[in-house]
């Protein structure tokens, strides 16, 4: 399902098979970016992230309020539109589960042989695996807490925050 938020420029469509909104949001271009994080503080919803050695900004935690803009000294952020998740795309795919105890994550919806990875907000590697079925559960070493994004096969599909 949609987070709704209230964005200026937001245009909710409707199709046959659901409804989703399509809104502006900044992205970083990884051509553009050398890793520099000035622009991590900026973001009041902790929507930037590094991503391995570049900044990646979650489309669905952001906001559009071009906070980051102006701290980009390498121009690497720009507006795009972005369509959100459609109610049918959320039906399949990983998803969290619920945690069996602090400091680990369960991860249900992928396929066996899928890698996973976590990374923190700072592009650190936490951990990492490859599923040998449709979920798997990882322990995350230290006291990672914090705002996490979570890989599959190299590709960032959810995020989520570690309480401890």
């Amino acid at each position: 399902m949609l987070r709704r938020k209230f964005i200026t420029g937001a245009l909710l469509l409707l199709t046959a098979t659901a409804a989703f909104s399509l809104y502006w949001v900044f992205q970083v271009d990884p051509v553009l970016c050398t890793g520099c994080m000035n622009c991590i503080p900026w973001c009041p919803e902790n929507a930037i992230l590094m991503l391995g050695p570049d900044a990646w900004i979650d489309p669905e935690l952001c906001t559009a309020c071009a906070e980051c803009l102006p701290h980009c000294p390498w121009g690497a952020i720009y507006r795009d539109w972005y369509s959100g998740i459609e109610d049918t795309e959320t039906a399949a795919g990983p998803v969290l589960s619920p945690n069996p105890s602090p400091g680990t994550v369960s991860v249900s919806g992928i396929s066996n042989g899928q890698s996973i990875s976590v990374f923190d907000a700072t592009g650190r590697l936490v951990c990492s695996s490859v599923s040998s079925g449709e979920s798997i559960s990882m322990n995350l070493p230290g006291s990672h807490s914090g705002l996490h994004i979570l890989l599959v096969d190299g590709t960032p599909v959810l995020t989520f925050t570690v309480i401890r």
